[in-house]
């Protein structure tokens, strides 16, 4: 690739996808994702407020090696709003919505075989696929105010 802007776009996303798996699931304890589905807990606060604060580190790290020069200040709190806002709705509103509707991850034991339990199991994925979109949704958002500014 020759154009420098695309190889800086690629090169924020796959440092938010890095960013993504790394605090998403692996900095996840359990006090995190029980809570996440109850309004103003602190385990979906700092979950979120985890991606915000590494976003920041990502786009920094992204600033220099790319020598776009980090976003002007309002510009970065923006941002970081942004990313603890939309993380946080996200998760809540995917928590609340298979706590509603019974949707899991896997069937209760003994109903392995049952097609209502399963049909909830398959909502379940589709709602963590939605979930996962909309925060690569979000990263894209991101991308383009960074290559904006």
């Amino acid at each position: 690739m020759k154009d420098p802007n695309v190889v800086a776009v690629l090169g924020l996303l796959l440092g938010l996808g890095v960013k993504h798996l790394i605090v998403d699931f692996a900095l996840q304890p359990p006090y995190m994702y029980l809570n996440k589905g109850k309004f103003g807990h602190p385990g979906g606060i700092i979950h979120s407020l985890l991606h915000a604060a590494s976003t920041i580190v990502v786009i920094g790290i992204w600033s220099v090696v790319t020598k776009y020069g980090i976003a002007g200040a309002h510009a970065l709190v923006n941002i970081v709003v942004l990313e603890f806002w939309w993380h946080y709705m996200t998760d809540l509103t995917k928590v609340r919505l298979c706590q509603h509707f019974g949707w899991r991850a896997l069937p209760p034991k003994g109903k392995e075989h049952d097609v209502q339990e399963l049909a909830k199991c398959n909502c379940f994925w589709i709602a963590l696929g939605v979930d996962q979109f909309s925060h690569f949704t979000n990263y894209l958002v991101i991308a383009f105010v960074m290559m904006a500014i």
